[in-house]
Parts: structure tokens; C-alpha cells; sequence
């Protein structure tokens, strides 16, 4: 997996606005930042934020593990991610083809609730136990961490996209479920896993 690379997010985030039907200028008012800056996350030379791949996430319902890691499996049905017509076009040097009018909102995966720390934290520390890690300090070990970890389960900093991912990678623990809390996301036996690991904690 591995998946934080800017190169290949950065197709991924081309391949997801021109399904949509959107320019970029459009497409980055929709995602809350300035025109510039994401076309620097498009040509891969800036990495994209949590916060703002939450906003595409909640305004398009187009999930973070697909953004970060490549994970089609939970797009949205009907999405097409072939080259739009334009986008050929221009790959041949043609002036680019009038744009066509955007998709409709799509049915959301849920409001970015996630992003209150409390709450993230409350899911690290079910799915530590779910993992059968009693100490935070051997779990930390286990995704790099060590010396980082105990404020992102306190609730008092947001655990960062690069960990996140570690964890994801080591252990099939969806993005969208650790800052969104979507259960749809998680495989059936870490459903119950995590449903005792939360009877555990309390």
C-alpha cells in the first residue's frame, strides 16, 4: 500500500473533478481553497490536507481512502473515473471542450463530525483494544509513533493523515472510519471487534 504519494493522489484528484464535471477553479471553491493552491495538489507538488480532503469528502461523498490510498471499492455508484472528453481533447492540444454542467450533490458519506478530536480519539482507543493492544506505548510502537500517540487518544491533537494511513496499511482500519466514523466502511469482524473493545473502555 503506501499510498501517500502526491504524484498518484494528485491523478486521482484529476480523475475525480473531471467525473464530477467540474473545472478547477469550480472544483477548488467546492473544496474550500484557493485556485493556486489546489492546482498545486493536482500537479502533485503539495500534499492535500485531511481538512480539505473532508470537504470533497462531505460535498461529493467521494471517500478519503479512495483520495489517499487508491480504494474504489466505496465510490459513489455511477462515477465514471475515464478521461472526460475534455480531458483528451486537451491531451491533444485542442482548445478544451465547453464544460459540462457538474453532477448534482451526491448523497453524502456523512457529516465530517469526525474531526472533533474527542471523538477520533474515543475510535483510536476502541480500535487499539479491538487490535488486543492493552498499552497505548505497544500500539505507537507498531505504527511508528511511540513518542506521538497519547495526545491523539486524549482527544487533545488530531492524529495526522501519514499515521492514519500507517495504521490503515498495517491493520485494514478504513480512513473514512477513524476521522469520520462511517461503520460501513469497517469489515464485518472488526465491527465486533470494536463493538467489545467499547463495552471494554467503558
Amino acid at each position: 500500500m503506501g499510498a501517500m504519494k502526491h504524484p498518484e493522489i494528485a491523478k486521482r484528484l484529476i480523475q475525480t473533478r473531471l467525473a464530477l464535471g467540474y473545472e478547477q477553479t469550480a472544483f477548488a471553491e467546492q473544496a474550500g481553497v484557493h485556485q493556486p493552491v489546489y492546482n498545486g495538489f493536482e500537479r502533485g507538488k503539495r500534499g492535500i490536507s485531511i481538512a480539505t480532503a473532508l470537504k470533497i469528502r462531505d460535498r461529493f461523498g467521494i471517500p478519503l481512502d479512495w483520495i489517499f490510498c487508491g480504494d474504489a471499492s466505496r465510490l459513489p455508484r455511477g462515477l465514471s473515473l475515464g478521461r472526460s472528453k475534455s480531458a483528451s481533447r486537451q491531451s491533444r492540444g485542442a482548445d478544451p471542450a465547453p464544460p459540462e454542467a457538474p453532477l448534482r450533490r451526491r448523497r453524502s458519506l456523512g457529516p465530517a463530525r469526525g474531526m472533533k478530536f474527542f471523538e477520533i480519539a474515543n475510535r483510536l482507543m476502541a480500535m487499539r483494544l479491538a487490535l488486543g493492544y492493552e498499552a497505548q506505548g505497544a500500539f505507537a510502537k507498531q505504527i511508528g509513533a511511540s513518542t506521538l500517540y497519547s495526545p491523539w487518544e486524549r482527544g487533545k491533537k488530531r492524529i495526522p493523515i501519514k499515521p492514519a494511513i500507517r495504521i490503515r496499511d498495517k491493520f485494514g482500519i478504513p480512513l473514512d472510519w477513524i476521522y469520520c466514523g462511517d461503520r460501513r466502511a469497517l469489515p464485518a469482524s472488526l465491527r465486533k471487534k470494536l463493538k467489545r473493545a467499547r463495552g471494554k473502555s467503558r
